[in-house]
């Protein structure tokens, strides 16, 4: 098992922000290494995926460890997506409750 500190060296010495995003996908879903290595484009749950037209989407990002939310909060935008990140549940409901924007569900 890798430390908390092993895991940002690994996902910061990746080679660029498509490796960082799977290595970060892949440790936040808690997956093993030959679970992440064996998915496929079909794995993806594309009706939960599909949003707003041009994918102008609200996502609030809940993740506690930092390196995975900074990861995953910078290549979000880069999808279109609008992201609203909280560390923990405490802090989604909190975003989610306070009705700004309509929020990808």
């Amino acid at each position: 098992m890798l430390t908390p500190q092993e895991i940002v060296r690994l996902i910061a010495a990746a080679p660029g922000m498509k490796y960082k995003a799977a290595l970060s996908a892949a440790h936040g879903a808690g997956l093993r290494a030959s679970e992440a290595v064996a998915l496929e484009v079909s794995d993806i749950d594309s009706i939960r995926t599909s949003g707003a037209p041009g994918g102008a989407e609200t996502i609030v990002l809940v993740e506690d460890d930092e390196a995975v939310r900074a990861t995953v909060e910078a290549l979000l935008p880069r999808l279109g997506r609008h992201v609203l990140n909280a560390k923990d549940a405490l802090g989604a409901l909190t975003i989610i409750e306070s009705g700004g924007r309509p929020i990808l569900r």
